[in-house]
């Protein structure tokens, strides 16, 4: 059921009663057995799951083309700060890098790239991975001490919302709002439909957590227990995060009546199970009332409290320039839709889909989908504007991957190789994968700023994806590859398990919750 992370989960309840599962997810993801602290799999066949970077090096090199016009954009200045939360395994940032490096040689001397990332573990994989890659030869990389998105203390024990049973009643939704505010927030839609709102109150305030230095950790960390050196206009260039916020701890509530329940983590027995009642904190009713949405009776949803105070931050931290967040995730009237009775928990284990995340604490990624109008409404209130919300097959498509497809049919390749890359370009766009992924894109201080006006790219120094002899990115020896056709059978379906976990039916009544 679990290893050292579920016997801190069983002291902490000993101790308090009950967790809210923010403070459970916080601790078998972040805490010091948790699993991004002791024990990610990240990218390769025998990782818990992969995201885009590890599919394809095209996946970087089309984002350095984004940060490219982000540099055009603000003027070409001498130093362009791009700053990635949630680094992964560094392969991002290397393909980014390699590409600006071989298609914008003017735009690359600019660059001063920044992992932010809270892992050890991670730390160190993202150190040999751009070690491995010759681009830790000179000052452009370099590591930061994360703002540690969950409710830890610097000592390590859960500090948020994990007191014994509030006094106060049960918070009610107000019965005047029953109309949805918006209809979507999609790419072109101007701010001003879709930032609308007053700033939320009550938010737990994340702690920094442990001190990212040590010794055999990568150049440019903090030491332990020091602060994060996050500043109010610190950077000039391009904030990015790719499939960071939907990993950030989560409230669990569920709506009975009229009346709004958060879903609390208990012993029972040696196992864990769950328990509602009333909300650990006013702000879970905040955030309903200021979306005027609210989940549906009987249905249970997420509610990232983290992630908003993560956004704010990160674009507080934005002098001029961009930030692009990467997410699965939908519009709040979407996400909190009554169709959704289950809400979008998942977890990762093996390259397998489950809905237990309960089971195997420490041992497998914890995500929920992300509330894209209370991310971009947060951006806002740190002065952003909101240029709008794309699916990453239209990105990347703006970006110039038709023109990588092309240049890949026409590359003198063994026919395997090509038929390798060729999979992996088309599942960075598949409809019911990686492409159903949300980009938010908001900027400072570049107004009428569009990147996707075209696919081409217009930035000085630069060659376009269809030139004659431009570098084409390819997968690396060792990388993963997608099976093909006959390499298939046996291969676990992530899609047919996505689509029978968020079906929307409802078949089988809830069990009673105690």
């Amino acid at each position: 059921m679990g290893g050292p992370a579920l016997g801190r989960v069983r002291a902490l309840l000993r101790e308090h009663g009950r967790l809210t599962f923010a403070a459970f997810m916080a601790e078998a993801l972040y805490g010091h057995d948790g699993y991004y602290t002791r024990r990610p799999r990240l990218g390769g066949a025998s990782a818990d799951f992969f995201t885009s970077p590890e599919l394809h090096p095209a996946f970087g090199a089309l984002l350095g083309r984004l940060a490219a016009r982000v540099w055009e954009a603000l003027g070409q200045p001498e130093q362009f700060d791009l700053v990635e939360h949630g680094p992964g395994t560094g392969v991002l940032c290397r393909d980014l890098l390699t590409w600006a490096n071989h298609a914008a040689p003017a735009f690359a001397a600019s660059i001063r790239y920044r992992l932010i990332e809270a892992s050890p573990a991670l730390q160190s994989a993202q150190y040999a991975t751009l070690s491995a890659a010759g681009l830790l030869t000179d000052d452009r990389v370099s590591w930061g001490p994360a703002l540690t998105p969950n409710p830890l203390t610097n000592d390590g024990r859960c500090a948020a919302r994990i007191s014994a049973a509030p006094t106060s009643p049960p918070l009610r939704r107000d019965p005047r709002v029953s109309r949805l505010r918006e209809r979507g927030l999609l790419y072109g839609v101007p701010a001003s439909q879709v930032g609308q709102g007053e700033p939320p109150t009550n938010l737990p305030s994340p702690a920094c957590g442990r001190g990212a230095g040590g010794e055999g950790r990568p150049p440019g960390l903090a030491g332990e227990g020091s602060a994060p050196s996050w500043g109010e206009g610190t950077h000039v260039g391009l904030v990015l995060a790719n499939e960071l916020v939907d990993a950030l701890p989560v409230h669990l509530v569920t709506m009975k009546g009229d009346v709004l329940h958060e879903r609390y983590v208990v012993l029972d027995g040696d196992g864990l199970s769950w328990h509602d009642d009333a909300p650990s904190t006013p702000a879970l009713a905040a955030y309903f009332g200021r979306l005027g949405v609210w989940p549906g009776d009987g249905c249970l949803a997420e509610v990232n409290l983290h992630g908003v105070t993560w956004m704010e931050q990160a674009a507080a931290s934005l002098d001029r320039g961009a930030l692009m967040l990467l997410d699965y995730g939908y519009p709040a009237p979407e996400l909190y839709a009554p169709k959704r009775r289950h809400g979008t928990l998942l977890t990762y284990r093996g390259h397998s889909l489950g809905s237990d995340p309960l089971r195997h604490v420490g041992e497998q990624d914890i995500t929920a989908h992300v509330d894209f109008t209370s991310l971009a409404r947060a951006g806002e209130r740190a002065g952003l504007e909101t240029v709008g919300l794309i699916g990453q097959a239209a990105l990347l498509r703006r970006l110039g991957l038709d023109g990588y497809l092309r240049q890949l049919d026409r590359a003198a390749l063994p026919a395997a190789e090509h038929e390798a890359n060729r999979r992996a370009l088309l599942a960075l766009m598949e409809p019911d994968g990686l492409g159903t992924v949300q980009g938010l894109l908001q900027t400072r201080g570049l107004p009428g700023f569009d990147p996707f006006a075209a696919d081409t790219d217009r930035t000085a120094g630069t060659t376009t994806p269809d030139a004659a002899g431009v570098w084409l990115p390819l997968l690396r020896p060792g990388q993963m590859r997608l099976p093909g056709p006959l390499e298939a059978e046996g291969f676990i379906d992530l899609e047919a398990q996505w689509q029978e976990l968020f079906s929307g039916s409802d078949d089988d009544p809830d069990e009673p919750v105690p």
